[in-house]
């Protein structure tokens, strides 16, 4: 399959790799734009990509298709928080289908910590993207574990 033009590294330009400082530690980190986080070597500690760019994945009918979907341990709640979030005044489909495509691609520990990491992925650019803030009854009703639940409020509920 041919990529499209925005995905296929021959026609990105310098600025496409660039580095970030570790909020944590100092230490430099190189990111490539279609990379939604890293860990830090130094610290081992997660550094989101503030200049994430899929081109045009926000908005292409055939992002899935082009980037591919990978299934996901949060799959079920996934679908879930997506069809809660679209309730939502000013969230738009394609920010949610782009985010869902990025939190698809966060790498799999363990059963507990991915399912976290993929939600809050998709959850932090739907949040950024949209302008929206998330009440404690956002969470209610998704029949969360106590645990994962706690963990998205502390996060998201201000």
């Amino acid at each position: 399959m041919v990529k499209c033009p925005g995905q296929d590294m021959r026609y990105w330009k310098a600025e496409d790799i660039f580095e970030v400082v570790c909020s944590s530690c100092g230490n430099v980190i190189e990111f490539w734009k279609d990379e939604p986080f890293r860990m830090c070597p130094s610290c081992q500690k997660e550094v989101r990509n503030p200049r994430i760019d899929l081109g045009c994945a926000k908005w292409c009918k055939f992002a899935e298709e082009c980037l591919g979907k990978k299934n996901s341990l949060a799959n079920p709640l996934i679908e879930s928080i997506k069809h809660k979030l679209l309730e939502i005044d000013g969230v738009e489909e394609n920010i949610v289908r782009y985010a869902s495509l990025l939190s698809d691609n966060i790498e799999e520990v363990n059963e507990d910590d991915t399912a976290f990491r993929k939600i809050e992925a998709l959850l932090d650019i739907v949040v950024e993207e949209c302008s929206i803030k998330l009440s404690q009854e956002f969470f209610e009703g998704l029949n969360l574990e106590l645990e994962l639940h706690n963990r998205l409020c502390k996060r998201f509920v201000l």
